[in-house]
């Protein structure tokens, strides 16, 4: 049984949204083909509890890819303040605030070369 609490972070909030033309038919189309696939056996069914927890875990992974995108978009007015690298001869390293990340760029004249983006807990390539 859904809750309502549940409800609230599922289509409960599509039920008072202003929608768009065509909406209700996509939407009533979308829950016809998975209700299709379900019956045929090409889908399974996911308990509530981890289809949101699947959902948090890509909302999350969004907004950790917003924080990256953001510090590599914040550079072009100074890109010099980005320390630079003891790994990698002629490249910088950015650290992302309050995430384990490292951004390695390498300045041009006019432009920025992002050369990877590495995950603290990970080896640096060598």
């Amino acid at each position: 049984m859904i809750s309502i609490e549940d409800a609230q972070e599922t289509l409960f909030a599509d039920l008072l949204m202003e929608q768009e033309p065509g909406y209700s038919d996509w939407l009533f189309g979308k829950i016809t083909r998975t209700i299709g696939r379900v019956a045929d056996g090409t889908a399974k069914l996911t308990e509530h509890s981890d289809a949101m927890g699947a959902m948090k875990g890509r909302l999350r992974s969004q907004a950790v890819e917003r924080r990256i995108v953001g510090e590599i978009e914040s550079l072009p007015p100074f890109p010099e303040r980005v320390r630079e690298s003891d790994r990698v001869p002629g490249s910088r390293e950015l650290v992302v605030n309050k995430l384990p990340y490292v951004i390695s760029i390498q300045l041009l004249d006019d432009s920025i070369i992002v050369l990877n983006i590495l995950h603290t807990r990970k080896k640096f390539p060598t």
